[in-house]
């Protein structure tokens, strides 16, 4: 069926913008479409920030090949995968050790980003076996809090959320609490806005208040240019909780 009112458009939007082999620029255009239906821009526009976050191997050969059994596409993502524990997680690491053995033989700031955003980016995909996918989330998580790239850090645990099933909440809570905002400057003192007000909008959702209010407080500290309108909308989510 097509879409009619605007609440169509958005649930319509978001399946287009989550479903490896969906249309992210359909998606845009059915979130356009319910603004015009009436619904709330604040949050379409927040759906439109979602946008930027890769998707689950977007484009990649594997998705093709399970393009004939969408139920066990729709499994593979549904079911968490298991976290390595002991041996099972030295092994993984050393996996990456080894493989990558050049990325980590650099140890200067830059390089270490750049190993952590290549571990982020390889942890999503489904060809990577769950261990070693588990061992790139650590480590992208250990790289960037070393020099406090903070959004590759709260994205790498959103993946051991998302693909693992960790509550990943309070590791989030904790890090942006002991964040030292002017580690790196204006820069990291913006990403760790940005993380504040994406973590102060899940307080909201798990109807957490006083954390919500934290994460508020902190994000004004820093906060400039576009990000003082999303800090607004965060006050205002704040105002309609009970």
């Amino acid at each position: 069926g097509k879409p009619k009112t605007a609440d169509d458009f958005v649930l319509y939007g978001t399946y287009l913008a989550m479903d490896p082999d969906g249309d992210r620029a359909k998606a845009k255009s059915h979130w356009t479409s319910a603004v015009k239906e009436g619904f709330d821009k604040e949050t379409i526009d927040l759906l439109m920030k979602e946008l930027e976050v890769p998707l689950p191997d977007a484009g990649r050969a594997p998705t093709q090949t399970n393009v004939r059994n969408p139920r066990a596409r729709a499994q593979q993502s549904a079911e968490p995968q298991t976290i390595p524990r002991g041996e099972d997680y030295d092994n993984a690491l050393a996996k990456l050790k080894k493989e990558f053995a050049k990325d980590y033989a650099k140890e200067d700031m830059r390089s270490q980003k750049v190993l952590a955003d290549k571990f982020l980016k390889m942890s999503q995909m489904a060809k990577r076996p769950a261990d070693e996918a588990y061992a790139m989330t650590e480590e992208a998580v250990r790289m960037a809090l070393a020099h406090s790239f903070f959004e590759t850090a709260y994205d790498a645990y959103l993946v051991q959320e998302n693909r693992f099933g960790r509550d990943t909440y309070q590791d989030r809570m904790k890090m942006i609490e002991e964040a030292k905002p002017d580690a790196r400057g204006k820069s990291s003192a913006s990403e760790l806005t940005d993380c504040a007000l994406r973590m102060g909008l899940d307080a909201v959702q798990r109807k957490k208040k006083i954390d919500a209010n934290q994460m508020l407080n902190t994000a004004k500290r820093s906060a400039s240019g576009v990000q003082n309108q999303r800090v607004r909308d965060l006050e205002r989510q704040l105002m309609m909780m009970k």
